[in-house]
């Protein structure tokens, strides 16, 4: 599953969120299911070995990659995000859910800002 913020808090700060959010509407709030089925978060992005030419000059920070809205290939992560392909799940500055007409939305009124992108699955 991918996940992307929108704006959010850098230094790592999807972990909690996207675990919750997991937890909550993927495993019943079921903590076990978490640790047997082997949930974790991905160090590098799949979504790297197919568009590896976007992905030069990035931040990575811990389990996100971070893409400011001045990077050259800004465009093409925002229609990677609403690609059907790959079923983000979308996050404001709060890490409350957003649509991905939200999404679109923030993304095309608002000139400065940061997506973060992080991947995690059970094995």
């Amino acid at each position: 599953m991918y996940f992307i913020g929108f704006n959010v808090p850098t230094n790592g700060s999807m972990e909690d969120p996207v675990e919750d959010y997991i937890l909550k509407n993927k495993l019943d709030s079921n903590r076990d299911l978490w640790e047997n089925e082997c949930w974790g978060f991905y160090d590098k992005l799949d979504l790297k070995s197919f568009n590896e030419e976007i992905f030069s000059d990035i931040e990575e920070d811990g389990i996100q990659t971070n893409i400011k809205s001045n990077n050259p290939h800004i465009s093409k992560f925002i229609e990677l995000s609403i690609s059907l392909q790959y079923g983000f799940i979308f996050f404001d500055e709060n890490f409350n859910e957003i649509s991905k007409a939200k999404f679109v939305e923030l993304t095309s009124n608002i000139k400065n800002f940061t997506l973060s992108i992080c991947q995690c699955s059970p094995d």
